[in-house]
């Protein structure tokens, strides 16, 4: 899963760029305020997936771990975001929490996808 990322700290992430042989370090909790708009779009996203959108009752998103992505046929390193979601089914009835992950830009500044939690 980390493969490709060089070194990782609970707060920072060592990037290795192999075309210039630099490393940066990068903060995604940076602009906290940031944060909170990619937190938002990741529930609309994940509001726009559910039976019924308006009955999504969220949990307080917490930060995971990081990871290594493609987005657009390029190598992206990437912040993951859990978010607890109790919505509604097809019958009509809530059926219980269920954590999705968003992979935000390491920087915290950009959504890039989707997708329900393995845990």
């Amino acid at each position: 899963m980390f493969s490709d990322t060089k070194c990782m700290t609970a707060d920072r992430v060592m990037i290795q760029s192999p075309a210039s042989n630099t490393v940066t370090t990068q903060s995604p909790e940076s602009n906290p305020h940031q944060v909170e708009k990619v937190e938002d779009v990741c529930k609309a996203a994940i509001s726009a997936s559910l039976k019924d959108p308006g009955s999504a009752i969220f949990g307080k998103p917490f930060r995971g771990s990081f990871d290594v992505i493609e987005v657009g046929g390029v190598k992206t390193n990437a912040r993951i975001i859990g978010v607890p979601v109790n919505a509604k089914n097809s019958y009509g009835g809530y059926v219980g929490e269920k954590v999705y992950a968003c992979w935000i830009s390491a920087e915290g500044d950009r959504f890039l996808k989707l997708g329900l939690s393995p845990h």
